[in-house]
């Protein structure tokens, strides 16, 4: 008989971050060998959303939500709300 083992692909760690200034950077941290996508309006990302290379600048009060993927599996998603002090 075949055993089948379930492993879970961590989420992306976000920065501790919750107010920026305007074009100021948000990063992440990738707890795996897999690829970070990620978006900024809020909707889930998916693999053909915006791969993480950088630090993410935000320039307007953004839901970052991220996902990590590795062989095919999905992480959970990650979620931080970032808002943006006054110029």
């Amino acid at each position: 008989s075949a055993r089948f083992i379930t492993l879970d692909v961590p989420a992306p760690e976000l920065d501790d971050k919750t107010i920026a200034r305007y074009g100021e950077t948000v990063g992440m941290m990738n707890l795996t060998s897999g690829k970070m996508h990620y978006t900024l309006d809020g909707t889930i990302p998916s693999a053909e959303s915006t791969e993480y290379e950088r630090p993410i600048p935000i320039e307007k009060e953004s839901t970052l939500k991220a996902i990590c993927i590795v062989n095919g599996l999905v992480s959970s998603v990650a979620e931080k709300t970032y808002a943006v002090q006054p110029e």
